[in-house]
Order: structure tokens, then sequence, then C-alpha cells
């Protein structure tokens, strides 16, 4: 992944790939995870929350941001 206005590359895992790439619209956490769990086998528990702190560091680097309405919806 490329930050252009940064002009720093970053490297992701398979799991944070495969987030970024769900993340080419807005959804909510909770759409996120379902996708997820059809995939890896993970507790929904431990998803959600991997889910939050990968989403905590893209936000603070400002690659993406939430939206809160009725549900946490990343952009």
């Amino acid at each position: 992944m490329f930050d252009v206005e940064a002009g720093k590359y970053y490297g992701l895992n398979e799991i944070a790939s495969v987030i970024w790439q769900r993340l080419e619209s807005p959804m909510t956490v909770e759409a996120l995870c379902a996708e997820l769990l059809k995939t890896f086998d993970v507790s929904p528990e431990r998803c959600r929350a991997e889910i939050a702190t990968f989403i905590a560091k893209l936000e603070a680097k400002g690659l993406v941001r939430t939206v809160e309405k009725d549900e946490e919806t990343i952009a």
C-alpha cells in the first residue's frame, strides 16, 4: 500500500490486505467482521478486536476515517 501524501509504502499481511481491499467502499465494522469470518478461522470477538486495532492504526496515519452513524462505519 502506498500513501501518496506521506510518500510512504506500507507492507500488509494477508489479513490486513483483505481488510484494505474490503474498505474500497465504506462498510461497518460488523459487516467487515462477517466477511472475514467467512475466510479466516477466528472467533467473532477476536475478529472485532483485531479489526479495531488495525483500523486505529490506519486512522492514526490518516489513511481511513471512522464515521459514526447508527453503527460504526469505516470510510
